[in-house]
């Protein structure tokens, strides 16, 4: 992308304009413009918003891999969008607690328009999530905007401590109901024939302020099978100490069942270790493993990681050295290993 400007003025009007390079394929500039009209009706115990969008999307593109200079799609987005909100105030095990229960529904319509004479540069198709659900569209990027004619329904319950504000529990679980077929699709894809999407069901419960789970289910009614589980559990009791244990499972073009455990343990006040193991049970390899350290004093700060990973489909390994200093109040030295530790640990956060 050189370059890309995005203006959003939400959520009345929402503008991209970006130009692709590629080496071997069609390149061009594309410009996304979607300006939308809503009217939603807010109270204490209902969320209601109709919204009509625009979406013209124009490509100015070099010629190459048969496309035209210019291509031009314009379409509505027509949504629904409607939430309840009720609660009552009870106790669990002698605690004062608010439960709320929060049903929600979003009708979407959206009408066909063949889009494969434009090219692909960055749209791909989301993955199926309780948050997922109620997108305008089931396509990530801008080159696809796929045709649908649908409501999602969802529920959620929330249990809270009514003297610390904290959540105890979250649960929730939702589908999408298609009344058309989905013809739109990526290059290669078929089109999309159910009635019925995935179920989609969450749960989470802070048990207590250092111990935490999470559970997530993808099931298809469509062959009664069984599309994706994901559990963890993670403690943090506040002092700097990290450790996640998951478990994930996935069945799709290629099958995952994976283990991953990841922490960082303080060892003294200045000293810190910190480690990652991802394991295949299907494969019954290692596909990433990471350790190393942090230091820090007063004045400055150290990190110093290893990480063995697969490269490839191949079984290939690489191997990598990341290391970091910091002057507090100054600046840093070395690559971003904050960040490469916020993605490989949940729940960590740069400490320096």
């Amino acid at each position: 992308r050189l370059p890309q400007r995005h203006l959003e003025l939400s959520p009345q009007l929402n503008a991209q304009v970006t130009y692709f390079n590629r080496d071997t394929r069609v390149s061009g500039t594309r410009l996304d413009v979607e300006p939308s009209i809503s009217y939603p009706f807010i109270k204490s115990y209902a969320f209601i918003e109709p919204r009509l969008s625009i979406r013209h999307t124009e490509y100015f593109l070099n010629g190459e891999d048969d496309f035209r200079d210019r291509e031009t799609r314009t379409l509505p987005v027509l949504s629904l969008d409607s939430r309840l909100f009720a609660e009552r105030r009870t106790s669990i095990f002698g605690n004062r607690v608010l439960q709320t229960f929060e049903p929600r529904a979003m009708y979407l319509y959206i009408p066909k328009d063949g889009q494969d004479d434009i090219p692909v540069f960055d749209s791909g198709l989301y993955d199926i999530n309780f948050r997922s659900l109620f997108y305008r569209n089931r396509f990530s990027g801008r080159d696809r905007i796929g045709d649908t004619n649908q409501i999602a329904l969802a529920a959620s319950t929330r249990i809270l401590s009514l003297e610390s504000g904290r959540e105890i529990f979250r649960g929730s679980v939702g589908q999408i109901y298609y009344f058309q077929d989905r013809e739109i699709t990526l290059p290669g894809r078929a089109k999309n024939t159910n009635d019925l999407s995935e179920i989609v069901a969450e749960v989470a419960a802070n048990i207590n302020r250092a111990w935490s789970t999470r559970f997530a289910l993808q099931w298809d009614p469509n062959d009664s099978s069984t599309r994706k589980a994901n559990a963890s559990v993670r403690y943090q009791p506040g002092d700097g100490t990290i450790v996640n244990a998951g478990y994930r499972q996935r069945s799709a073009v290629t099958d995952v069942e994976q283990t991953d455990i990841s922490f960082r343990w303080p060892v003294t006040d200045e000293l810190a270790v910190v480690g990652r193991w991802n394991f295949s049970l299907q494969n019954n390899r290692t596909l990433e493993a990471m350790g190393g350290i942090e230091y820090e004093s007063c004045c400055w700060g150290m990190r110093l990681v290893s990480r063995r990973f697969l490269r490839n489909t191949e079984g290939e390994f690489d191997n990598a050295v990341f290391m970091q200093f910091v002057f507090k109040g100054l600046a840093g030295y070395g690559g971003s290993t904050g960040s490469f530790l916020r993605r490989s640990i949940p729940g960590y956060e740069t400490y320096f």
